[in-house]
């Protein structure tokens, strides 16, 4: 009867559980929608050192999207932090509980320069493991043309045609090099530049021998002089 100011509620006496009765109009927006006291342990007392219980909460980004980092995966929270509400960091990525099989939807960015340009998954067999011990699948990633891929890494003196010609698609080594002319031909010591200049199938027999001379002998024995030696000399002698 006197003032209505310095009133103190007592929420246990007045049995109050069900806070946003009174408190929903001061509940700040984009606040948990559930009732005050999952969170607030001291009803009444203050508002501070709130402690949410997740144990009642299965869908984190119904209050947490929108502190979500940007480029972050989009799936929920749990199914990479293992301990919601105690701390953001240490998060273990379930790849397999997160369903994700297009793996360039989160790495396409960390990507190195020239690297491959299909799905991670077909070469790293441990996604969220390990990016290493790499098994590149070529027949799963429909892989013939080598060179579109292995031409950077190609050694400056190597031969320009295209890899399978003498490698095998799952080792560098051994090399499968299938080459009818002795490539140890007149101390060439399978120097591949020794005759073929471009590095390519052309190939040319007047890096070493005098072509000048060659007609002259051709000539004299009375034999036509072909440009393609090979069809003589397909073993580099005398036919």
């Amino acid at each position: 009867g006197v003032t209505w100011t310095g009133a103190n509620f007592s929420h246990p006496a007045a049995l109050i559980k069900a806070c946003a009765t009174c408190h929903e109009s001061r509940r700040p927006a984009n606040h948990f929608k559930g009732d005050c006291s999952t969170c607030h342990t001291q009803p009444g007392v203050t508002w501070t050192g709130a402690k949410v219980n997740h144990a009642g909460v299965t869908q984190c980004t119904s209050c947490h999207e929108k502190t979500r980092p940007g480029n972050h995966f989009p799936g929920d929270c749990v199914s990479c932090h293992t301990q919601p509400g105690v701390t953001w960091t240490g998060a273990n990525f379930s790849h397999p509980a997160a369903l994700i099989k297009a793996c360039a939807t989160c790495h396409e960015k960390t990507r190195p320069a020239k690297h491959y340009q299909g799905d991670c998954s077909l070469c790293h067999t441990q996604p969220g493991v390990n990016w290493k011990g790499v098994s590149f699948n070529h027949a799963a990633a429909g892989a013939t043309d080598c060179a579109s891929c292995h031409t950077a890494i190609r050694p400056a003196s190597h031969f320009k045609d295209q890899c399978s010609t003498c490698h095998n698609p799952t080792a560098w080594k051994p090399i499968q090099l299938v080459h009818t002319f002795p490539m140890t031909h007149n101390g060439a010591n399978s120097v591949c530049a020794t005759c073929h200049s471009t590095l390519t199938k052309t190939y040319t027999c007047f890096a070493c021998h005098n072509q000048a001379v060659e007609t002259q002998k051709h000539a004299a024995r009375k034999v036509s002089f072909p440009t393609d030696c090979m069809m003589c000399h397909a073993n580099g002698k005398l036919p």
